[in-house]
């Protein structure tokens, strides 16, 4: 519990050579160093003990799971787990393109009861940062991660998540089956997403259970096409997207968005359930989309007159687009206009 102890990298290692599962009891626990390869730990609860990552570096990670980037024939099958634990980013100068868990190629990880901390002054994107990245993609990869998949991993299990950072989730490299379960988002007032799609290609995403997302620009980001299937089999599920950024406008309309995705030659299947987005931003925006199937059910998006809006749903349909949208019981504001090009909306 001393920041000048042992560095709890070093201590970890010695001790998964002979255990796997670790438990942390109530206090701080400091690396300086990072870059730890997460076996198994358990902590008394996200409220009790701590795992500080005190750097003044940037472009570092605290915890991953099997290799960074790997592929399917570098999986760990080692079922790796973290549990009951709050790890925290910490400096004393601005730093930037930090993770603190990466989910690298593995199977059947759990990560459960967790808190992600990353939101003080230097380690938070600025609101001029924020305005920069709104206007060049290239710039995204400068904010601070809490969770990022970077590596074919497959089964994996989060469960009971608090986020507080620029990005919640990033979808760095394909990954499969990943079932994200009661999860808490607080953005701050310049985050910029709750999840962030760098990569498209993820199949078998399911967001479940209670999810509560709050502040940032985008409540979904996702980028264009990284691959000929967008999308395949991913479901969002029991969310509220509100307070987004109402500071950054174009053509004095708020520029924040609940789900902002590109342009895709192929959505298999798509679909969004029981969401209730707020009044302070654009609803939902697809780019050029040519075929595929988005469902959006028991959905809402709500008013407010005080809040300038482009739009409540857009998208333009590929020539020859064989894409089908399905509306059933969702109810968007009458003041909102709904965008399509090309196309049928049913």
């Amino acid at each position: 519990n001393d920041i000048h102890s042992v560095d709890l990298k070093t201590s970890l290692e010695k001790l998964n050579t002979v255990y796997f599962n670790i438990k942390l009891n109530s206090g701080i626990y400091y690396t300086k160093e990072g870059n730890i390869s997460l076996k198994g730990i358990k902590g008394v609860s996200q409220n009790k003990t701590f795992i500080e990552f005190n750097t003044n570096e940037s472009d570092k990670h605290l915890f991953h799971i099997g290799k960074v980037g790997g592929t399917v024939a570098e999986r760990t099958y080692e079922s790796n787990t973290l549990e009951s634990v709050a790890l925290v980013l910490s400096s004393s100068k601005r730093t930037i393109s930090n993770t603190l868990l990466i989910v690298g190629a593995s199977h059947k990880s759990i990560i459960r009861d967790v808190k992600f901390v990353m939101n003080a002054p230097y380690t938070s994107i600025t609101a001029s940062e924020l305005s920069q990245m709104a206007l060049n993609e290239k710039l995204i990869d400068m904010a601070n991660v809490a969770i990022a998949f970077d590596g074919s991993s497959e089964l994996t299990i989060l469960e009971n998540i608090f986020t507080l950072s620029d990005i919640g989730i990033k979808f760095s490299t394909n990954t499969d089956f990943v079932n994200i379960r009661n999860y808490t988002s607080w953005n701050g007032n310049n985050g910029f997403a709750t999840v962030y799609f760098k990569d498209t290609t993820s199949s078998n995403i399911l967001f479940d259970g209670n999810q509560s997302w709050s502040q940032g620009l985008y409540g979904v980001y996702a980028a264009d096409e990284t691959g000929y299937n967008s999308f395949v089999n991913v479901k969002f599920e029991n969310l509220r997207i509100e307070q987004l950024n109402e500071s950054i406008k174009k053509n004095e309309k708020v520029l924040a968005t609940s789900f902002r995705f590109g342009d895709y030659t192929h959505i298999p299947n798509l679909i969004f359930s029981n969401v209730m987005l707020g009044g302070t931003g654009n609803g939902f925006r697809f780019g050029k989309v040519k075929d595929g199937r988005i469902s959006i059910r028991d959905t809402e998006v709500f008013y407010d007159k005080n809040i300038m809006r482009n739009l409540a749903f857009g998208i333009e349909f590929l020539p020859e687009a064989t894409l089908k949208v399905e509306f059933s019981s969702t109810q968007l504001p009458q003041d909102l206009p709904k965008k399509k090009k090309n196309g049928k909306v049913v």
